[in-house]
């Protein structure tokens, strides 16, 4: 009941930094009327919308990994990065201590609500005991390179301490790319 709107408003305050001339409740109101009509045409419909926007996230997401990792290794030659470093400096993994990461732990678990459908889809399936192994399986897999992979990435580049996003840059003012590709970082790493 929530997922459309809040969607909705995140897409809106990406495209208005976009597009600042048009305003966040225009997009927002057009993303969710999208998102609306999808979901009133057929399902056939529907799950191809789903499909093509659920790539477009996949893509997205192994890029940054990609980016991220060429970052990390030395490969990204605007980055300022040496290695995994970073994972130590300004007080070392978990500076605030175990009880900040429980904290994030309420965020992550809203971020994977969903993955129970795969025991929900027993009931469809012929022969359950091999179909939902396999499943879930692939879910484990999933969580694991997009999640972990991706956080592993923004720790090892960004310092926990940075003070804003303004200051996360990979590339240099200099560059005609510099403020794109610093808002698309920025979203990556929020």
């Amino acid at each position: 009941m929530l997922v459309i709107p809040l969607e909705a408003n995140i897409a809106a305050i990406i495209l208005n930094s976009w597009i600042p001339g048009i305003p966040v409740w225009l997009f927002s109101l057009v993303i969710t009327l999208a998102l609306t009509g999808s979901n009133l045409l057929s399902v056939k419909n529907y799950g191809e919308f789903e499909f093509w926007l659920a790539l477009c996230k996949v893509i997205a997401i192994l890029a940054f990994i990609a980016l991220g990792a060429a970052a990390i290794s030395g490969f990204y030659p605007y980055a300022e990065v040496s290695g995994i470093s970073r994972l130590w400096d300004h007080g070392g993994f978990m500076p605030n201590g175990f009880g900040a990461v429980l904290s994030a732990m309420l965020i992550t678990m809203f971020s994977f609500m969903g993955a129970e459908i795969v025991t929900i889809a027993a009931a469809e399936s012929d022969t359950p005991d091999k179909h939902i192994v396999r499943a879930t399986n692939s879910v484990i897999w999933r969580i694991s390179i997009f999640y972990l992979c991706s956080i592993f990435v923004v720790v090892a580049l960004i310092p926990w301490n940075m003070p804003g996003p303004e200051k996360r840059r990979l590339i240099p003012l200099g560059t005609g790319a510099a403020s794109y590709s610093t808002r698309k970082i920025h979203y990556g790493l929020a």
